[in-house]
């Protein structure tokens, strides 16, 4: 995989540069089973990430196996809740409520960011704020967009580039 090539970290850096990007407001998504191909590897390229100061973020929290264990192994900067919390159906249930809540509370006390996936509606943004949960990512805030869509959101909406 292109994740545990030696020269990762400097590829990714070297794009970054050549688009005038800072390191810090990159934000690079791992999934768990990535860890599990080559756990070394996959260490040593974390840990050169965040000392490039590369954020980390555990791609869909909560689908296959996810491990406790990976929270504070491996440093992450935020959790990515799997969309499936949020499946029609899934989101009336009062036990996913339970579990969002008791993950945010858990995050929070590590140190660790909460990002909800496939928040599609109101009703459940109003339930992730009412567990604490800060962010959201869905069609209910807006589509996968292509660049040229994305730079034109950002000059409609007076949103400051850093």
């Amino acid at each position: 995989a292109l994740f545990f090539h030696d020269n990762y970290v400097e590829t990714v850096l070297g794009i970054a540069a050549r688009h005038d990007v800072p390191a810090h407001l990159l934000h690079v998504e791992v999934t768990e089973s990535m860890a599990w191909l080559d756990e070394e590897a996959f260490i040593r390229t974390l840990d050169a990430l965040r000392r490039a100061g590369i954020g980390l973020s555990l791609d869909d929290f909560g689908k296959g196996y996810s491990s406790m264990a990976m929270l504070h192994s491996f440093g992450f900067d935020t959790i990515k809740l799997d969309r499936a919390f949020l499946a029609p159906g899934q989101d009336k249930q009062r036990s996913v409520w339970i579990i969002i809540s008791s993950l945010v509370d858990m995050a929070r006390r590590l140190g660790i960011e909460i990002l909800c996936e496939g928040v599609e509606t109101e009703d459940q943004l109003q339930k992730l704020l009412a567990s604490h949960c800060k962010y959201g990512q869905g069609y209910l805030f807006s589509p996968p967009m292509n660049l040229e869509t994305f730079d034109a959101y950002v000059d409609a909406h007076d949103l400051e580039r850093k």
